[in-house]
């Protein structure tokens, strides 16, 4: 959305009665780096610790939160990533909160994605040929050939 859209969206009333609305509904309440400042205008952050990229961070006071310094924050319902590159981050936090952290975890490794919050360690050793982790030891379909990202 970038910053052109994030301003006509937090300018914009129908959309500040529509993410509530839909917020009230919703299992979780996402983010990602300037969608945060929609889900404040919105009303969705009160009393929330939520982060977001370095310089529009204090801004989030505005709105009632508790600016947090951190790629990735997972509060209650409430997930959000702090930028760009937080958002991968902010995916395997998602992946971990609706399925697993195992399976977060082999996300992250079969994606071969260092920079984590999981701190999921890569294995250049694997006997297969592929790359792999202890972490990936209590995946469902370890063994089973059915691992999505080719882990046998």
């Amino acid at each position: 959305m970038g910053r052109d859209g994030t301003l006509q969206a937090v300018s914009d009333q129908a959309t500040l009665d529509l993410v509530p609305d839909r917020g009230a509904r919703a299992k979780y309440i996402t983010s990602v780096c300037s969608g945060s400042l929609i889900l404040g205008a919105a009303g969705l952050l009160k009393g929330h610790s939520v982060s977001l990229y370095w310089s529009g961070r204090k801004a989030l006071a505005d709105f009632g939160a508790t600016p947090v310094d951190s790629r990735v924050v997972n509060v209650r319902n409430r997930i959000n990533g702090a930028g760009v590159t937080a958002g991968l981050d902010f995916g395997l936090a998602i992946v971990a909160e609706l399925r697993n952290k195992v399976y977060a975890e082999c996300t992250q490794l079969m994606s071969e994605y260092d920079h984590s919050t999981l701190q999921c360690r890569l294995d250049e050793n694997c006997t297969d040929g592929g790359r792999e982790s202890d972490d990936c030891a209590g995946c469902q379909f370890r063994g089973k050939g059915k691992c999505a990202f080719g882990v046998s």
